[in-house]
């Protein structure tokens, strides 16, 4: 991608920014209003996880074809696409469909921001450069999609505030969501200046040579677990809410507040230091691991917070400072995909291939989450915290053999 402007550069990084918080409005909703979307749906644990693993099933499969998808098409027709169809479905839920028109809405959102933006995105964004470093395009990107989330959940507090109503709740978040998606379109339009894509569209799907050089590739598969376990870790974060509400018998309100400066907050603020910090040390994998092993330190007390009773606050406090170390270690995983050099012609499809695995615990982990909290309570809790904690350990392992494999390849 031809080198831009530091100025033109953050322009495109607010667009795809907001674009990012517009498509995967109403499936990670989940993350500040789970309890919410429980009675305003009109549904038990196991359905609302239902609708996030038939997300996460059809992701898996869109993952990978959007990433050949982008290697062979306009970046841009795509994005303007799902945008599209995205924002049309989210105004439909603001009807409050019923379960199963919840499910074709959740399986056509999958395709939307899954198969047609994320890899065309994360491909725009892998190739831009801000102060001669990829972190720093990276953080800024996953601080602003936070920013522009904060102020639509603030949205739906100031609502609950003033209406205590959860359908309305639910309602107006979803709305906002949905205009956004028609006005970043608009935006992106007359701003995004896609290089000449006629090489691409003529060359067609990626040849079988070139995926078996991808799929043979340590690194690919290093990244992979990185991703894999980071996103392990971001997924049962989730179950804090139902956690904080059964456990600790916390309010509504109070958990919202929490849950937005969980959420949104952390993330603006450890993304771009994250960013600058792996941007400093030449290394976003490096950066990964210590994020890793601040996790597993406090995925300790954690878990201990269910066999011990520790004070409210410090309960809390445990979750944000796992929040940071998670957020962190996030928002820098498709970083490591510039550093191992991958051709511009193959980024697509790598992108896709990591985040075809990386990604699948959307299909199957919410069901069983949900499950086990509907039929074990607090046992269900000691379970999860404990696969919580298992994941960062197999995360730091993965982190240190993937470096310890790369300085060897470069020795060599």
């Amino acid at each position: 991608m031809k080198r831009m402007e530091n100025r033109n550069v953050l322009l495109l990084i607010v667009i795809l920014s907001c674009a990012n918080t517009a498509v995967y409005g109403l499936p990670y909703m989940k993350g500040q209003f789970y309890d919410i979307m429980l009675e305003a749906l009109r549904l038990n644990h196991t359905q609302l996880s239902t609708l996030f693993s038939i997300y996460g099933f059809v992701s898996l499969g869109a993952y990978l074809l959007g990433g050949i998808l982008a290697d062979m098409a306009s970046l841009k027709k795509i994005m303007c696409a799902a945008l599209m169809v995205s924002g049309a479905m989210h105004m439909y839920a603001v009807t409050i469909p019923g379960y199963y028109s919840l499910c074709v809405i959740f399986a056509l959102l999958a395709f939307t921001s899954v198969m047609a933006f994320y890899p065309a995105s994360m491909k725009i964004l892998s190739g831009l450069r801000l102060h001669n470093g990829n972190g720093m395009v990276f953080g800024i990107y996953v601080a602003l999609i936070n920013v522009v989330g904060i102020l639509v959940v603030s949205g739906g507090l100031l609502v609950l505030r003033n209406v205590n109503d959860s359908i309305f709740v639910f309602q107006t978040v979803s709305g906002l969501y949905g205009m956004m998606h028609f006005v970043v379109l608009l935006l992106l339009i007359l701003f995004f200046k896609e290089e000449n894509t006629e090489h691409r569209e003529k060359s067609g799907f990626i040849n079988m040579e070139m995926l078996t050089y991808v799929l043979r590739d340590f690194r690919v598969w290093g990244i992979v677990g990185i991703v894999f376990f980071n996103y392990m870790l971001q997924s049962i974060l989730t179950y804090v809410i139902p956690y904080f509400s059964q456990v600790y018998r916390m309010n509504e309100e109070t958990i919202l507040v929490i849950s937005i400066f969980r959420v949104n907050i952390i993330t603006i603020l450890a993304s771009p230091l994250a960013g600058k910090i792996a941007d400093k040390c030449g290394s976003a994998v490096s950066l990964i691991e210590y994020t890793f092993i601040l996790t597993v330190i406090f995925g300790i007390v954690l878990l201990g917070s269910l066999f011990f009773a520790i004070p409210i606050g410090a309960a809390v406090a445990v979750v944000l400072i796992i929040t940071v170390a998670a957020t962190a270690g996030k928002s820098m995983n498709m970083v490591t995909i510039s550093e191992m050099g991958i051709p511009e012609e193959l980024k697509g499809t790598v992108i896709g291939v990591v985040a075809f695995l990386g990604y699948s615990p959307d299909a199957f982990f919410y069901s069983i989450a949900g499950g086990l909290l509907d039929q074990c309570q607090l046992t269900g809790y000691k379970i999860i915290f404990g696969i919580f904690l298992l994941c960062a350990v197999m995360g730091t392992f993965i982190c240190r053999r993937l470096r310890a494999g790369t300085m060897r390849s470069k020795m060599l």
